[in-house]
């Protein structure tokens, strides 16, 4: 069985279960107690004292321990009932009631035993027997505890005991009834008789008087006192109640934290809103006492608080005050009770306020002609934004309360005028129009402020005139810039202007600064500035453009701004794809020698902010700037966006990535091989990096001295094979069931006989680049392994004969003399000689004195300086 150590406690639950199981007792035994009474029990329980406490949760609280012996199965439940207190300072009592059955006693029908808490006391009897006052205990009811001890065995004739005592044990003599002459070890015993369950006495623990009873099921027992059968509840029936007293006391303030925003604005005609405090309240221990919460507003300037307690909504522990206001600054006050005298106070201060610009109400368009101006020799006209002003206005903080409209809002008197690019300011009441205005001046912003400082404008269609000839045949100095969002200046960008008459004209290309400046006069009126650009289609897109897409597409890290997203869509439908990485992917492989589709720059005016900037396709980016809608246009700017570069690396490779050092670069390896005419090979290459994300490479060779063809491989890079041109290019994105290290195999077929690291290598034109996982990137270079180890020649038997002999072949990629040793098949040296070989095909005869030898078969052993060895069988012919 398991046990339960005696300071162990049961958890706080309406009812909860502390079950051991039995070693040697099945389920099926533990139904049967219900019908067969003969199973030997011996077990305690030890009820606890009464409490002082600060939590009623702390888990250090006493509870019920107990021991089993026999065939026991212990339950506990408890169950809490809360009462106020009876102690000054204390904040309210716990009366906790344990019941306990044991599962292989209990008969499943008889009520509870139900144990006193004032043993020591009273101890049950009855007052005056035997003339014997009642006994006056030392402590108070429930201080001690007690303890249940039961040992029963119906299959003996020996008596079945409960004992009701301070501690577990009945024998030690602790405690002596006050109530009797001699020293028990107890306060109460029962006992049964012998082996007949039915029949039972009682001690009740004072002038040793006993009581006998041969029937359990009459309303009497005899020779007790009591009538009415009051002393049967003390037997064991195996269902056992006690109530423990816990008294909580609780002196911590409760925690209050009150949530709001700094200023709530008003967005209706009444001028007032909802204003929206959150409080939380927060305290420990506080179990379920009558908490109390007052809530006061005081407007600002206000001596007098208004009780908004009625406004909580909510339940504890979370509320929330709504309320409409008007505007004007606020103070909530908000006080807390916990219920036991412990009380926290806050506030918090927050402001309804007018956030809304007064919208005006203008004319749309207005003709304005230029008077001569002397002081310059020019033309000038002042203009005022009241004169643009359809209808007058009313906001809830207008200037004018002497005119209000129906809902009690003063009237807008504050105007200011401003061109479209220029910021607003309250105190510019007018403009003066030149010139310059005839030509770079169409619209014009006229805004309506509040005493709050909020404004809203119109644009008004501006038609400046200058019918006299104040400022004679007119002319337009226009400059400005393109960079990227960066800041890289981008060269050879042609400027294109049209005008009104619908004529386009390319007027100037952009310096190496990304400058352009150039002079209109005269002719149609220009309207637009707009930049073209074809030239360097494919500069700046790397494997790491295509790294960054890949981890877009699956949501592992997205593009974050709206350039970069622009520069991803490829094939402009409008929004990202895999049909954008094809097109991206095909561009590193080389299938385009022009750009596909479209034109590979945008170009954005600078003023331009995106609404949407994760969805930057969805709204209209101008690419052009219209002259009428600029101030200075001498001054104008445009972003350079080249599709396909998504880290802006167009006009400085360099900076696509950091580099690593020289020392990390990594290396494309491949075991060198020597080939010789008309000899085919597979050979594997490898990047040895586990974190590798991506790359892109070029492989060169000769057409003329080898043909390498592709050779499948799932996990490999794609392939793009031009054999007449003699390039392989490779683009690799990491799939998701990447191995270590990346490999992939090209088949090789000598036209002439070469070593593998004299025929290919990496192309120079565009550099081969690796990416690992932190999108770092590292040069990649061409590393053949055992290089400086590989022959450079290779022999094999000529099939025929050389001078009349028998023969070998050898083949050479460089001047070299190597020996040769004629060896028969005991391993005897049948000649020795020193040979000069010459680059390309060499015939050697065996040597006269070998081509006799009459064992059929000789060895011809070719070592060099570096040596390496080759033994050929060549049989002898006669």
């Amino acid at each position: 069985m398991i046990l339960m150590s005696q300071n162990q406690r049961p958890t706080r639950a309406a009812t909860t279960l502390l079950a051991a199981l039995l070693c040697f007792h099945s389920a099926s035994h533990l139904l049967a107690q219900y019908e067969v009474a003969d199973t030997a029990h011996h077990y305690f329980l030890c009820f606890p004292e009464d409490v002082q406490t600060y939590c009623p949760d702390d888990p250090t609280l006493p509870g019920v321990t107990f021991g089993e012996y026999a065939c026991d199965l212990m339950a506990v439940s408890t169950q809490d009932v809360f009462f106020a207190a009876t102690v000054d300072s204390a904040c309210y009592k716990i009366f906790r009631t344990y019941r306990v059955i044991n599962w292989c006693e209990y008969d499943g029908e008889a009520s509870p035993t139900v144990v006193s808490r004032d043993w020591d006391n009273w101890n049950g009897t009855n007052p005056g027997r035997c003339d014997r006052p009642r006994p006056d205990g030392d402590d108070e009811p429930g201080d001690e505890g007690m303890c249940v001890i039961v040992k029963r065995d119906f299959d003996d004739l020996l008596p079945d005991t409960v004992w009701y005592d301070t501690d577990s044990d009945p024998y030690n003599g602790f405690p002596d009834n006050p109530a009797t002459t001699a020293t028990e070890g107890y306060w109460w015993r029962v006992i049964s008789g012998g082996d007949d369950p039915a029949y039972e006495s009682y001690y009740e623990g004072d002038c040793s008087t006993w009581a006998y009873d041969d029937n359990q099921n009459d309303s009497d027992i005899s020779g007790n006192v009591s009538p009415d059968d009051a002393d049967r509840r003390y037997g064991s029936f195996g269902y056992w109640e006690y109530t423990q007293h816990i008294v909580v006391y609780h002196d911590v303030a409760p925690g209050l934290t009150l949530t709001t925003l700094d200023t709530f604005c008003t967005r209706s005609e009444a001028c007032e809103t909802e204003a929206v405090v959150s409080l939380q309240v927060e305290s420990l221990c506080t179990g379920p006492n009558d908490w109390s919460l007052e809530a006061f507003l005081t407007p600002d300037g206000s001596s007098e608080a208004r009780e908004v307690t009625n406004l909580l909504r909510g339940d504890l522990p979370n509320l929330q005050y709504r309320e409409r206001l008007a505007l004007g600054s606020y103070t909530l006050n908000v006080i807390v009770n916990d219920g036991c005298g412990n009380e926290t106070e806050k506030e918090v201060f927050f402001t309804v306020a007018d956030c809304i610009g007064p919208a005006p109400i203008c004319i749309d368009e207005i003709s304005v002609e230029l008077m001569p101006d002397e002081t310059t020799g020019g033309g000038m006209a002042a203009i005022w934004a009241t004169d643009f002003v359809a209808s007058p206005i009313f906001d809830c903080t207008g200037q004018d309360p002497s005119q209000t409209d129906a809902a009690g809002r003063p009237l807008v008197t504050e105007y200011s005028i401003n061109r479209p690019d220029e910021e607003p300011s309250q105190d510019q009441l007018g403009l003066t129009l030149t010139c310059a205005d005839t030509l770079g001046l169409d619209n014009v912003e006229i805004h309506a402020w509040d005493e709050a400082g909020n404004h809203d404008y119109c644009l008004v269609r501006l038609d400046v005139q200058n019918n006299n000839q104040s400022c004679g045949s007119g002319e337009m100095d226009v400059a400005g810039r393109i960079l990227t969002n960066l800041g890289t200046p981008i060269p050879d960008v042609d400027i294109f202007v049209s005008k009104d008459d619908g004529s386009e004209e390319m007027i100037q290309q952009t310096r190496e600064d990304g400058t352009f400046a150039f002079s209109l006069s005269g002719g149609a009126r220009p309207l637009q500035i707009r930049p073209v650009k074809f030239s360097d289609p494919f500069t700046g897109i790397t494997i790491l453009d295509a790294v960054k897409l890949q981890r877009h597409l699956l949501n592992i890290k997205k593009l974050e701004t709206p350039y970069e997203l622009l520069a991803a869509d490829l094939d402009r439908s409008g929004h990202l794809s895999v049909g954008d990485m094809i097109k991206l992917q095909k561009i590193l492989l080389g299938w385009y020698t022009e750009w596909p589709e479209g034109a590979p720059w945008l170009f954005l005016d600078t003023r331009f902010r995106f609404a949407k900037p994760d969805a930057p396709w969805n709204e209209y980016a101008p690419q052009s700037i219209d002259l009428a809608t600029v101030f200075d246009v001498d001054k104008l700017e445009f972003v350079a966006i080249k599709l396909g570069d998504l880290n802006n690396s167009a006009m400085n490779q360099e900076t696509a990535a950091a580099l690593r050092s020289a020392a990390d670069h990594l290396s494309i390896r491949y075991q060198d091989e020597f080939l010789p005419k008309g000899e085919s090979k597979i050979i594997s290459f490898t990047i040895a990096e586990p974190d590798l994300e991506g790359m892109h490479a070029r492989i060169k060779w000769d057409p003329s001295l080898a043909r390498i063809e592709t050779v499948g491989h799932s996990a490999g890079p794609e392939f793009r094979l031009d054999a007449y041109h003699g390039t392989l290019s490779m683009v690799y994105l990491r799939r998701r069931a990447a191995t270590e290290y990346l490999t992939w195999n090209i088949r090789v077929t000598a036209q002439k006989s070469i070593l593998l690291s004299d025929l290919i290598s990496l192309a120079t034109e565009r550099r081969a680049l690796a990416i690992n996982k932190d999108l770092e990137a590292s040069e990649l270079s061409l590393v053949p392994i055992n290089q400086k180890a590989l022959p450079k020649w290779s022999a094999r038997f000529q099939d025929g004969v050389v001078e009349g002999r028998s023969g070998i072949s050898v083949v050479m990629t460089s001047d070299q003399e190597m020996r040769v040793r004629w060896v028969d098949v005991a391993g005897r040296v049948l000649a020795q000689t020193r040979q000069g070989f010459t680059t390309g095909m060499n015939r050697l005869a065996v040597p006269a004195e070998v081509a006799s030898y009459p064992g059929g078969v000789v060895w011809a052993q070719l070592s060099d300086e570096q040596g390496h060895q080759q033994v050929i069988a060549v049989p002898i012919f006669r």
